[in-house]
């Protein structure tokens, strides 16, 4: 069984609309149309539901039944959660921590055209150095702002780490702020109503590895505690 966006198969979607809290399409299947509203955005979602729509299919669940569903699930934990401000902004969190999944969400968000995209992110450490420059580039490339931060630094001092990130980026849209609630703190500070806020790299992650320590730290946790004391 196949499923594709763009070519012919067994499960594909046409009149796909995205918006900030829902996708809407019809979802085709042996010539057979689903009409779907669901919670997930971005077009890689709607892969996900077509692969997800033709599993159910050849296992013998009724298509009624995975309608119903896709329309209640509201998210996968740690992958683009929103969180609405009374000011008009989104906020969403998302474990995106390397460039192609920084480039995937960001793309995601940019078709449901914001007025700006700001991005928290960091990369952790004793991992990967060469994705460093290639993150930093992706990230300034496709947000209009960008806050550099820790991630999980682990025995690695932030600030190289933060160098590591700038030697990728050529546009001088971004800052360094190595606290990572301060960071979070600076880009809901900028939000104006319309943009987007992206808090990537830890997602469902509750701790921070600093050194031989892990701490308690929760990306969402620290969205709704900063967006309460900015009265927002």
């Amino acid at each position: 069984i196949t499923y594709a966006l763009e070519k012919k198969a067994d499960v594909s979607a046409k009149d796909v609309r995205f918006d900030i809290r829902h996708t809407e399409f019809k979802l085709i299947y042996y010539g057979r149309i689903i009409k779907l509203k669901v919670n997930l955005i971005g077009r890689h979602n709607v892969y996900n539901i077509l692969a997800a729509f033709a599993w159910g299919i050849k296992t013998g669940i009724k298509a009624k039944a995975i309608k119903c569903a896709l329309e209640k699930f509201s998210f996968v934990p740690g992958r683009l959660v929103r969180v609405y401000c009374g000011k008009g902004f989104f906020v969403f969190v998302d474990y995106a921590h390397t460039p192609d999944a920084l480039k995937n969400i960001l793309t995601a968000l940019r078709q449901l055209s914001p007025k700006r995209i700001l991005t928290v992110f960091g990369c952790g450490g004793e991992r990967d150095k060469l994705k460093r420059p290639k993150m930093g580039r992706v990230v300034t490339e496709l947000s209009d702002f960008a806050v550099i931060t820790s991630d999980n630094p682990r025995s690695e001092n932030p600030g190289d780490i933060a160098e590591d990130i700038q030697r990728g980026i050529r546009k001088d849209n971004y800052c360094v702020i190595l606290n990572r609630r301060l960071a979070i703190r600076k880009a809901l500070s900028l939000a104006k109503r319309g943009d987007i806020v992206v808090i990537a790299g830890k997602g469902h992650e509750r701790y921070q590895i600093l050194k031989e320590r892990a701490i308690h730290f929760d990306d969402l946790e620290e969205v709704k505690a900063c967006l309460k004391s900015l009265n927002y």
